[in-house]
């Protein structure tokens, strides 16, 4: 799969990966699981930038109202983004933590 990811991005493929692994399913929009490091192999690899993205009210979906999805709005938000070797040694060994941070931040701002 991993391969497969990294052939479709050097042939100009965008693709979308929440490191997470799965919802959160927190209280607040800041409560974040770690990331997987692992997630982020692909960028690793193929140099590409990673576009950090922040998702705010998603829990009105569907945690604040189980065991119903209701409509409600959502917002995207996008960061500057990052390249991997653009970073120091220690910041892309831990590039999920690093990424984590950024979006942490934003959405921290959006709170």
């Amino acid at each position: 799969m991993v391969v497969d990811c990294i052939q479709q991005v050097k042939n100009g493929v965008s693709i979308c990966i929440f490191p997470e692994g799965t919802r959160s399913g927190g209280a607040k929009e800041t409560d974040m699981l770690p990331f997987k490091e692992g997630s982020l192999k692909i960028a690793e690899k193929t140099g590409c930038a990673i576009v950090p993205m922040a998702l705010t009210g998603t829990a009105d979906v569907w945690e604040n109202h189980l065991p119903f999805v209701k409509s409600t709005h959502v917002t995207l938000s996008y960061g500057k983004p990052v390249y991997p070797k653009d970073l120091d040694k220690e910041q892309q060994k831990h590039l999920g933590s690093y990424t984590r941070n950024i979006i942490l931040e934003m959405l921290k701002e959006q709170s």
